[in-house]
């Protein structure tokens, strides 16, 4: 039942997530506002939780994950009431600041209590089930925004999460164990550490953004981004020195945690430029009405439901994800660069099949990728591992949201407000976007080749003793990869039993009796 609880909050997340992007062309002509200033709606949410996700996690493996869960429902819901009753963009802003800090504290633990919960040879599919509840709320994300916008104003695009957060507050209380942090509650927290972490998050999220607005003014954009590198050093040299650092630097020694967390955000950067570029297309270029508009996005997310489960699945099987988040990866790769050929004559159903490959692409990598990055996390980080896989997550979602409006503020001269004459230029800066979403979906997929290649070598270095040659490739698999352990385990397990049968070849002759010495 604990499924129940972390399923239904990676539902109300993902809606959250998804339902905001089709009505921000309404959002910006409400608003007198161009994309790159109604962006803030999102990349706010977007930096909030990349501030905030790595601190949170911590906390939760001091103080319990629970606790953290559950107090993260009811914050995440004052901040979506007051999204929706703001009566200007910057109180809804600001609001979007509030909602983050709640929505931070229950992605940073939901994955790590499924880990804490389930062993690794089930984590795939409950891992599995957590991503098709994702692709669910992806799936009614767009139109249920669409219709909310249509009929009853996009204020209820945010009302619409309170009554969500609730529900998924009683189940949380109902359905989570109560954990016992194992004495981590003496810990020394490191303050300084995070102190540094969010000044640096902050100062690189807000000159990642300030590119889209002010590309024209490098101060704007270049100075946060100075800071931000400087500060970040300095959370460096902080986090080496501390004996309880906020991240434990090492284990980004790990390269299957290292490289999920380096392609997860690949793949998120991705998915964030067609979500938050082609409603704008859809709307001002093709002429779709916001209810339309959502539901020819709907294959993307719904592809991405159908096989997030399927994919946990086969990863369990084979005992590694690489190979799959590699195919997964490449259908993203294929998928972007097919959309980047998008015109003011593309028809809705043309579109609609390219977003179901992205969304196959997505569904393929998600979920084991997922599993991989938990299953090479120490069970006393599980906190801190959820909270950096949706760190990369989220400052994915935010690096692509800004450099989205980057090239629609390009194509359309930033400064100028939405006109009809401008479908043109919407379809253009579109384009250029995919372009630059499958260049890094591209990279995305090197690396988790890269990582498969690497497997694979690893495992051959170390062939199989003939007291294994009668194992499957999954039994093989979970004996040398879960949490890093290789052969470490049996190898050790099996040193007793061989010392014992040395022993007697090892022992020297006694001399008879009547040989020794007397007296």
């Amino acid at each position: 039942m604990v499924l129940v609880a972390t399923a239904t909050g990676a539902f109300v997340s993902s809606l959250n997530n998804n339902i905001v992007n089709v009505a921000l062309p309404q959002m910006a002509t409400d608003y007198g506002v161009n994309p790159a200033q109604i962006q803030w709606v999102v990349t706010t949410y977007f930096l909030t939780t990349a501030v905030t996700m790595v601190i949170v996690g911590r906390l939760s493996d001091i103080v319990g994950r629970k606790r953290i869960y559950t107090r993260g429902c009811l914050i995440f819901a004052a901040g979506a009431a007051l999204a929706g009753l703001g009566p200007s963009l910057w109180i809804c802003v600001m609001a979007r600041v509030v909602q983050a800090i709640g929505g931070s504290m229950l992605v940073a633990n939901a994955l790590a209590i499924v880990a804490a919960v389930y062993p690794p040879e089930k984590r795939g599919q409950a891992v599995g089930v957590n991503g098709t509840l994702v692709g669910v709320g992806s799936f009614l994300g767009p139109s249920l925004g669409g219709l909310l916008t249509d009929t009853l104003g996009w204020h209820y695009i945010f009302l619409v999460n309170v009554p969500f957060s609730f529900l998924l507050f009683a189940f949380s209380l109902l359905f989570i164990p109560t954990d016992k942090p194992d004495d981590k509650g003496t810990e020394p927290f490191d303050l300084a550490g995070t102190v540094f972490y969010a000044l640096a998050m902050l100062a690189i999220m807000v000159g990642t953004t300030n590119l889209a607005e002010n590309y024209r003014s490098a101060p704007f954009w270049l100075g946060p981004l100075v800071i931000g590198a400087g500060l970040l050093a300095l959370f460096i040299r902080q986090e080496t020195g501390h004996p309880q650092p906020v991240l434990d630097l090492r284990l980004f020694r790990n390269l299957r945690f290292s490289t999920g967390l380096t392609s997860g955000l690949c793949a998120f950067m991705v998915a964030a430029f067609s979500n938050f570029s082609l409603p704008f297309y859809l709307e001002h270029t093709l002429g779709l009405p916001p209810a339309s508009a959502g539901l020819v996005m709907t294959p993307f997310p719904l592809a991405m439901m159908a096989f997030s489960w399927v994919s946990g699945y086969l990863a369990d099987r084979t005992g590694t994800g690489s190979g799959i988040t590699t195919l997964g990866m490449a259908l993203i790769t294929a998928a972007m660069f097919w959309l980047s050929f998008l015109t003011p004559e593309t028809t809705p159903e043309s579109v609609m099949w390219r977003l179901l490959l992205l969304g196959l692409g997505m569904g393929f990598f998600n979920s084991p990728n997922n599993s991989e990055v938990m299953n090479a996390t120490p069970p006393g980080q599980l906190g801190l591992g959820s909270s950096l896989l949706a760190t990369s997550r989220h400052v994915g979602q935010m690096l692509g949201t800004s450099l989205a409006a980057l090239f629609l503020g390009l194509a359309l001269d930033a400064s100028a407000t939405l006109s009809a004459p401008a479908g043109a230029a919407i379809a253009q800066g579109v384009r250029l976007s995919y372009l630059a979403g499958g260049m890094i979906g591209a990279a995305g997929a090197l690396l988790c080749f890269w990582r498969l290649v690497t497997h694979r070598r690893e495992r051959d270095s170390h062939a199989p003793r003939e007291e294994w040659q009668g194992l499957t490739a999954r039994q093989l698999a979970r004996q040398r990869n879960y949490a890093g352990h290789r052969l470490s385990q049996p190898l050790s397990a099996a040193a007793p039993s061989l010392s014992r049968s040395l022993k007697p070849g090892l022992r020297l002759p006694r001399r008879p009796a009547s040989d020794r010495p007397k007296g």
